[in-house]
Order: C-alpha cells, then structure tokens, then sequence
C-alpha cells in the first residue's frame, strides 16, 4: 500500500516560480487526488507538511486520505465510483484555474517582481491545499454513512440495499446462500432450485424447508415430473445436468 505519490511537471518557458509543480497526493495513487504545490511557494499548510500517525486526528492530510483508503477496502467495489467521482471533480476544478492562477502570477511576476508571485502562489498553495483536505473528510464521513454495515444506504431515496457477491460468484461457487444454511450437503441434493436473489424472513432451522418450497421453478417442475414418468434413474444424478440445462 502507497503512502504517497506525486507527479513533476515542469514549463521552460514560465519562469521557474511558476513554471514548476509538484502534483502531490498521499494514500494510493487511485483513490487520492493530486494537489498542486508551485516551485516558488514559499511553504506549505501544516496540515500537510506535518503528521502524527500515532494518532488519528482531522487535522492531518495524511489521515484523511489514508482513511478514506481503509474504509474503501471494506465494500471497494463499490465505494470506488463515489472515490473517483471527487476525487475527478476535485482535479477538474484545478485544471481549470490553472491557466489563471498562472497568469496572475506571471503579471505579478513582471510587474513586481518574484517575491510578488511566489507570495500570490503561496496563498493560492495553501488555500487550496486546505479546501481540498475539507472536501476529502467530507467524503470520508458520507462512505461511512453511505456504506455502512456491508449495505448501501441511499437516505435521499429512503433505500436500503445489501449487494453481497456479485451472483455469477455465487453461482459459479455453488454458495449461492452462503454460511446460513448448514444442511450445505442436502441442500446440493435437491433438484431444480433457482436462486432468486431475494431476502426472505424464516424461524431458525426451518431454512431449508423454505428453500425447497419457494425456489423450485414451474419449468424445472415440469422437467423433473417428465422424468419421473418415464425412468427410474435416481434423481440426484441427474441434478447437475438439470440445473446446467434448465
């Protein structure tokens, strides 16, 4: 796991104050967003130059993206489209102030002088730098709300839904009903059941027979019945082929 990275860029034809940036970002290169800190600034907020990561605290860069990283592990599949969509809001934002910043840098720069400019890209640094450290606990707090419990909670919409593996997964790996029913090795026995992907409510030890009861499809019903009528061979070693086809 990256504890930071960071990307160079470099104009020749601006002066050196200007023409120089460190795009920098801690935390994974994906799940973070790279903030500009000009050549000619003449320091940096402290909440990004300084850490403890003995203890967490808000008023740190480092922990608020490196928190966001941990929480994302949690359900990564889906928080990742939330993290990428700040994180492309965030970076468009400065692309588009760019050529500005720059311009009224390069105005001070040759109306008065390099202590101007490096001056105006220090308060450009250090404000930005701050908004984006608000912006990225902002996000932190509503992937907790968002994702809390495995769930994704949608309380503009009043929703709440509980996504699990995806059902190929499931399928692929026989655990379409996952740790819940323990008769695992009766439940492969019986022929014809079609995972429906929905929550039902049952008493305790009464799974099984909720299953076999609800799951069964009229189709495979009307595919076991037929050969039922016509051959004696055990059902159960016909179950794969069935559920393959059927």
């Amino acid at each position: 796991m990256a504890n930071l990275g960071y990307i160079n860029q470099g104009r020749s034809w601006l002066p050196d104050a200007i023409g120089g940036i460190t795009w920098f970002g801690f935390a994974q290169p994906a799940e973070t967003v790279y903030t500009p800190f000009y050549a000619g600034s003449t320091g940096v907020p402290p909440e990004w130059s300084e850490n403890d990561r003995s203890t967490f605290s808000h008023n740190y860069a480092w922990w608020a993206f490196n928190y966001v990283t941990n929480w994302a592990t949690l359900n990564y599949r889906a928080m990742i489209g939330d993290i990428r969509a700040r994180q492309q809001a965030i970076e468009q934002r400065q692309f588009a102030v760019q050529p500005v910043i720059e311009e009224n840098a390069k105005r001070l720069y040759d109306s008065q002088g390099d202590a101007a400019a490096r001056a105006y890209l220090t308060d450009y640094n250090t404000a930005n730098a701050r908004e984006n450290l608000l912006d990225w606990w902002k996000l932190s707090d509503q992937l907790v709300v968002k994702y809390s419990n495995m769930m994704v909670n949608d309380f503009a919409n009043g929703t709440t839904a509980l996504p699990g593996y995806p059902d190929k997964w499931l399928q692929d790996n026989r655990y379409q009903y996952g740790p819940r029913i323990y008769e695992a090795t009766e439940l492969q026995t019986v022929v014809g059941l079609a995972y429906v992907n929905t929550t039902e409510y049952t008493t305790p030890g009464n799974e099984l027979n909720l299953i076999k009861e609800t799951q069964r499809t009229d189709r495979i019903q009307r595919i076991i019945g037929y050969i039922e009528d016509r051959i004696s061979l055990p059902l159960q070693n016909l179950t794969h082929r069935i559920m393959k086809t059927g």
